[in-house]
């Protein structure tokens, strides 16, 4: 995707007028399309239950919980920074999918977030393993690919398409993995030093951050230039949400016919939502869902008392769900 640059004069206006105020960090976007690929998998299980499937739905929520983390503490950082979450570029046949993407005023930060049950060691060659402990006994475990040449890669991708959109020169692109179960104890007494340094826990990002920002850098951005290179980065995000749409429609097509009424009430948010260009959960979850099936409310009042209902969702769609209700019964 090609990012739209203002022109020379413009620029230069933007850089004498360029001002220093922003102290506290920014969220610049947010993970919406993970968040839309796990609703979509779950009633996707729902309709469809396997393993396989349920085990992906919980590795994803695991690994959104501790994104969750992360963002958390990035949040409250109490320093200058852009965040954007769960970002997805793509460059010539290049692709990266970026939990976190921290723009401060000396570099751009990539943030991978494992959220790993077990303690992780890292041995004298840097190759990662888990182990799990029963007592004082190791129970299980198992080698897995480094996520910080994962990463890496990331950083690769990332810095070939933001230098092709002439959006960076010498702006540095860092990267680290962070570890966000608490429980999770991190052996790297045996890696290299650079590994030592790039393998973190969530309680330990922030430290990081403020230490690598006392460093030296051969760019410094300003308020306007950070700006301008996390909108920057906003606009070459892909979106999933054409694979998304593709799914919510085959859960609707091969809903089951024992529940009428919830397949209804589906059908008619998912076309309710695109209707208005949103997702179906944006125009009520599945919990409030639950609760429309649960309590069946036949007048406006009724609907009021369900989950997520407030003053404004009954004048939007009240009408049209207490008619759906009403021809069920």
């Amino acid at each position: 995707m090609k990012v739209k640059k203002e022109g020379l004069f413009a620029r230069v206006i933007k850089a004498i007028k360029d001002t220093e105020h922003l102290t506290t960090p920014v969220v610049i976007k947010e993970a919406t399309d993970s968040a839309m690929q796990l609703e979509a998998y779950k009633r996707k299980l729902a309709s469809e239950p396997s393993e396989a499937l349920a085990t992906k739905v919980k590795l994803l929520a695991l690994g959104s919980r501790g994104e969750a983390q992360v963002l958390f503490e990035l949040q409250n950082a109490f320093l200058p920074l852009h965040i954007l979450h769960d970002v997805q570029v793509v460059h010539n046949t290049l692709k990266a999918q970026i939990d976190l993407v921290v723009v401060t005023r000396k570099f751009i930060l990539l943030v991978e977030v494992k959220n790993y049950f077990g303690n992780i060691v890292v041995n004298a060659k840097d190759e990662f393993s888990r182990q799990v402990y029963q007592g004082n006994r190791v129970v299980f475990q198992e080698g897995f690919y480094s996520p910080l040449r994962q990463v890496e890669r990331q950083a690769e991708v990332l810095k070939e398409c933001l230098t092709a959109q002439g959006l960076i020169k010498r702006l540095p692109i860092r990267y680290v993995v962070v570890f966000a179960n608490n429980k999770t104890i991190l052996d790297t007494t045996a890696a290299s030093e650079a590994v030592t340094k790039q393998v973190i826990r969530t309680d330990g990002l922030v430290n990081y951050i403020k230490q690598a920002l006392n460093e030296k850098s051969p760019a410094y951005l300003l308020d306007n230039h950070m700006t301008e290179i996390s909108l920057g980065i906003k606009a070459l995000h892909t979106s999933t949400e054409k694979e998304v749409d593709l799914l919510e429609q085959k859960i609707v097509n091969e809903m089951p016919d024992d529940d009428a009424l919830a397949q209804a009430i589906k059908k008619w948010r998912l076309a309710t939502a695109t209707a208005q260009g949103k997702k179906a959960f944006h125009i009520f979850s599945d919990k409030t869902l639950e609760d429309l099936l649960v309590k069946k409310p036949t007048t406006l009042q009724a609907l009021s008392d369900v989950y997520g209902f407030g003053d404004t969702k009954v004048k939007l769609y009240g009408d049209d769900l207490i008619r759906i209700i009403r021809s069920d019964s």
